[in-house]
């Protein structure tokens, strides 16, 4: 979190590579400290929620980053907007995520995926499309093009949040259906 946190600080300042090796940085010692904490057998609850935690808000505030350190040699407010876009859909899908589940929760069900497709969009695909997202960021900053970054990610973000939106209500009124129908027949 402190280079996360050392990263932010360098973009206001204009050090935008420097800020982008500080949040990769970031990223490696988010990925290695699970790992050592299940091979050291050290894992607990706290560090899990706090680990998720650090996770959502380093998701949602990575477009905003970008978009400021594009706006440091650009002066364009718009892509401002553009990374807010984009961290505002994140948010989004990440919340409709945890909302979905409570959900489920509720009604006592697990959730089923018959199709290989859906199954893929509500479960895997997230962590490839942040793969995706960190891998493709370093080749758009080869070139430097950081500002089509922003634009391919925020149209990415409410791609993947609509079709999530639409997947989970789809399957939210199926079950009902389902039980309004079972109920109807006793």
């Amino acid at each position: 979190m402190s280079f996360f946190l050392f990263a932010i600080f360098l973009v206001f300042f204009s050090y935008n590579y420097l800020a982008y090796f500080f949040l990769y940085l970031s990223l490696i010692f988010d990925y290695v400290d699970g790992q050592i904490c299940r091979v050291t057998n050290t894992a607990s609850y706290f560090g899990k929620f706090f680990d998720g935690l650090v996770d959502s808000i380093f998701e949602t505030t990575f477009p905003i980053i970008i978009a400021l350190s594009v706006y440091n040699y650009t002066n364009d407010k718009e892509i401002i907007i553009w990374g807010l876009l984009s961290a505002y859909f994140n948010y989004a899908y990440l919340y409709l995520i945890i909302r979905y589940s409570f959900f489920l929760n509720t009604v006592n069900k697990q959730e089923t995926n018959y199709n290989k497709i859906i199954s893929y969009i509500t479960g895997k695909m997230l962590s490839d499309y942040y793969d995706f997202k960190y891998f493709s960021f370093l080749i758009f900053c080869l070139f430097k093009k950081e500002l089509y970054f922003v634009y391919l990610i925020t149209i990415l973000n409410i791609t993947i949040f609509f079709s999530l939106f639409i997947i989970k209500i789809l399957k939210s009124y199926k079950f009902f259906n389902i039980r309004r129908k079972s109920k109807s027949q006793k």
